[in-house]
């Protein structure tokens, strides 16, 4: 049931993440009626534009960034959960109608959400979708049904976006891009979710209040989503969610080892006003395993015309994986002018010639 409300939570972050993605990395795309969200541990969610009179909020579906991951849905309501006798049925144009049985998910009562875990039926679902040009969603119950019209324009790019983003091109647990290669025994990033996935030796800086990263429950650092980056003989990275943060700043800390067994916290180099320091956290980050960089946006504020651009690349120094800041930007004045984005700031480091 742990594991449940994880994910749960990873859905309702999305919201609160997507601004902060969309500005530092390229997790975030939309595709006509539909957009995606890949997280730094690649998980990818794929939600459409809904009518703002629809039953739902949330028609999500998600995939982590696993070989043969299977396909999950949540369905967020905006009033309370039917009865479980209900079932939703899905009818999409020149394609099968599906019903997927309200008995048979996960009811989260606390959110008004079922969660769907039918990796066959939902793969039936999508290659429908695919070849669609629109879904009729209709909740069958005691009362009239509810019926909800959803565009499907968008689908493929989406899925082919999300086959990128997860290096399953041409590989034969794709969405979109489906082919002959083969998947790996596992992937080089994955997503750490859990205080029970944590090292043993580090698991009480998450779970004692007092910890270094004390003060988070279960459901909070699932939403934040913490990132597992296996490098191979040069170590293993972690970068973990760390302590409450605020409504828009979500703090994190890395630790590092030459293996899991060995990880231990390591600061953050940035630029101060007198020169290098340290901090132990760095904010609202996104990883990108393709160029070994770690981006950090503090927010001054929510609307994120002010803050702190942060960029370190990821090295070996012998010992396991280090970080070198390589890109630091400021904008003090929180004056409504984004210019173009926190990329355009003024330079910090290196120092401007």
């Amino acid at each position: 049931m742990k594991k449940a409300h994880l994910q749960h939570l990873s859905l309702a972050a999305v919201g609160l993440f997507i601004l902060t993605e969309a500005a530092v990395a390229s997790g975030y795309r939309e595709f006509r009626d539909w957009q995606v969200n890949c997280s730094s541990a690649l998980t990818c969610r794929l939600t459409p534009t809904l009518p703002d009179d629809a039953p739902f909020y949330a028609f999500t579906l998600s995939r982590s960034n696993a070989p043969d991951a299977p396909v999950e849905l949540t369905v967020g309501f905006r009033e309370t959960l039917p009865d479980a006798s209900a079932r939703m049925d899905i009818e999409i144009t020149d394609g099968p109608a599906l019903s997927l049985e309200f008995a048979e998910a996960e009811r989260r009562e606390d959110y008004s959400e079922l969660h769907f875990e039918d990796d066959a039926v939902l793969r039936s679902l999508i290659e429908a979708m695919k070849n669609g040009t629109e879904m009729t969603v209709s909740i069958s119950s005691d009362d009239p049904s509810a019926i909800t019209e959803v565009s499907l324009s968008g689908v493929t790019a989406s899925l082919l976006f999300i086959d990128e983003s997860q290096d399953r091109l041409e590989r034969t647990d794709a969405l979109q891009a489906i082919g002959d290669r083969q998947p790996p025994a596992s992937s080089p990033i994955s997503a750490i979710t859990s205080f029970d996935e944590l090292p043993a030796h580090i698991a009480a800086d998450f779970t004692d209040d007092t910890g270094y990263c004390g003060g988070l429950d279960d459901d909070r650092f699932a939403a934040m989503e913490g990132v597992l980056v296996d490098r191979g003989d040069e170590g293993v990275m972690l970068l973990l969610p760390c302590g409450l943060g605020g409504a828009y700043n979500f703090p994190y800390a890395v630790y590092i080892g030459g293996e899991l067994a060995t990880v231990r916290a390591r600061d953050f180099p940035v630029m101060g006003e007198d020169g290098p320091q340290s901090e132990p956290f760095a904010y609202n980050i996104d990883f990108d395993q393709t160029t070994d960089r770690i981006t950090s946006f503090f927010k001054g504020r929510g609307i994120g015309d002010c803050g702190t651009l942060s960029v370190w690349s990821v090295e070996n120094d012998g010992y396991g994986p280090s970080l070198t800041l390589v890109e630091q930007r400021v904008k003090d004045d929180c004056d409504g002018d984004y210019g173009d984005g926190p990329e355009s700031w003024p330079l910090v480091w290196p120092a401007a010639q």
